[in-house]
């Protein structure tokens, strides 16, 4: 992850079960690959500071080998999308969120609206 994002953002981006999302991010925070900042309900995910440079590479090459694939451009155009609302809304609104990235009308345009 280059930016942060909570357990919502990443269950809709990833079209994953939020047990599923929550248990890997949960191993990956207790490996030391992650950080976790609380806002509120909402815990923010993003890729730890200063990993060891053998962490890097592993991660460079899971990027590489992913490139391409039909999942990896669906979770990308996901992502954008998930960048487009906080930039609208400028705040994580999960039921708001969730709407918007299922394409109903009325939260896009009350996402526009709040801007």
């Amino acid at each position: 992850m280059k930016k942060e994002l909570c357990v919502c953002q990443l269950i809709e981006i990833l079209r994953l079960s939020q047990p599923l999302v929550s248990r890997n991010l949960n191993l990956m925070h207790r490996a030391g690959l992650i950080e976790a900042r609380r806002e509120g309900k909402l815990v923010f995910y993003s890729l730890k500071k200063g990993l060891p440079e053998e962490y890097l590479k592993i991660l460079r090459v899971i990027e590489e080998s992913l490139q391409g694939k039909i999942d990896i451009k669906s979770d990308l155009k996901n992502l954008k999308r998930c960048e487009e609302f906080i930039n609208s809304v400028g705040r994580c609104d999960v039921k708001l969120f969730r709407a918007f990235m299922r394409g109903k009308k009325k939260a896009a345009t009350v996402a526009v609206n709040l801007k």
